[in-house]
Formats: structure tokens, sequence, C-alpha cells
């Protein structure tokens, strides 16, 4: 197990997965730019970006309003 940076966001914070188990429960952890500061978040990516962007959960790294949106983000399937 170890951590593999698979994106980074617009503050120099580089997203990672975890590397532990089988590839499709892989988690997420965040890593600060400029410091030794983590977030580990125990769910995979669609999870992870799915409650951040629906303000269930919120990275300590980014800034408090993240995402700062007027109207509430809705996720519709594609057709």
């Amino acid at each position: 197990p170890g951590i593999m940076p698979f994106g980074n966001d617009e503050n120099g914070n580089t997203l990672y997965w975890l590397t532990e188990g089988d590839a499709d429960k892989w988690s997420i952890v965040v890593g600060a730019g400029r410091s030794r500061e983590w977030e580990h978040f125990d769910c995979n990516l669609t999870s992870f970006l799915y409650r951040v962007l629906t303000k269930q959960i919120r990275c300590r790294l980014w800034p408090k309003n993240f995402p700062n949106t007027k109207k509430p983000i809705t996720f519709e399937p594609y057709s």
C-alpha cells in the first residue's frame, strides 16, 4: 500500500488514492501543497466528489466556502 497522485487543485494541494486493497475501494487523501498536512476520506473518488460538491463533507485544506455556489449542485443521469 501507498499513495498515488491523480490530481491537483488550484491551491497547490495534491489528491491521491490510498492504494490499499482492491482498486475499486481505494480511498482519497488530500495533501497540502505547502505543508505536511493531510486529510483522509474513507470513500472512493466518485463518492468523494459527490459528497464534496453537495457539501456533505468538507476538506479542511480548502476554503471554507468551497464550493461557492448560489444554487445547490444536482446530479442527473446522462441520457
